[in-house]
């Protein structure tokens, strides 16, 4: 049988500016919310605008385990609507000891080391997360320990009169250059 119907239609132009509007939303949401993981703000906002690309939307529902105890974790997760709950932090007890909501954030720790979870972390609620992989982070930037130890040396180097006219590339360049030496307490360093 022959029925009417309606169809809409879209074009392209259109459709690639929602497309790019809804990009860019995202990715001004994920540079917000990544400002505000403390073991980031060594980044400067260059290397965050590159980190936010990378970010992954991930939904969970409740009871869904998102992170085990003793897992070893590669990701850092931003919550960015519903609640979690942190348990077993410490001993055998299984009762409920952190509780976190949107804008908050657990796993960072991942991105430094492959040290285990401290806790299980569980969705209460339906809980949508940015997620940051290490792995990214590293193929974007490099690994992130040596990243914010160059970060701070160039800060370091912006504070040094001598140097303060130096664009940003070359104390970069010359930072990369520095080795790290140590000196024991009432040891000279320059005779």
């Amino acid at each position: 049988s022959e029925e009417g119907g309606t169809l809409f239609t879209l074009d392209r132009k259109t459709f690639r500016n929602v497309i790019a509007s809804k990009s860019l939303k995202s990715k001004e949401a994920a540079t917000k919310a990544l400002r505000e993981v403390q073991i980031l703000s060594g980044l400067s906002d260059e290397q965050i605008g590159k980190v936010a690309e990378v970010v992954q939307h991930v939904d969970y529902h409740p009871e869904d385990t998102i992170i085990s105890k003793g897992a070893i974790g590669h990701v850092v997760y931003i919550i960015e609507e519903g609640t979690v709950v942190c348990k077993d932090m410490g001993g055998d007890s299984t009762d409920e000891v952190v509780r976190l909501t949107a804008g908050e954030y657990f796993g960072e720790r991942a991105l430094m080391t492959d040290g285990p979870a401290p806790a299980h972390v569980i969705a209460v609620t339906i809980v949508r997360c940015m997620v940051l992989a290490r792995n990214a982070v590293t193929e974007l930037l490099g690994p992130l320990h040596d990243v914010l130890d160059l970060n701070v040396g160039i800060r370091v180097l912006q504070g040094v009169k001598v140097l303060e006219t130096l664009s940003d590339d070359v104390r970069k360049r010359l930072m990369e250059e520095f080795t790290l030496e140590s000196f024991p307490k009432g040891s000279a360093v320059i005779t």
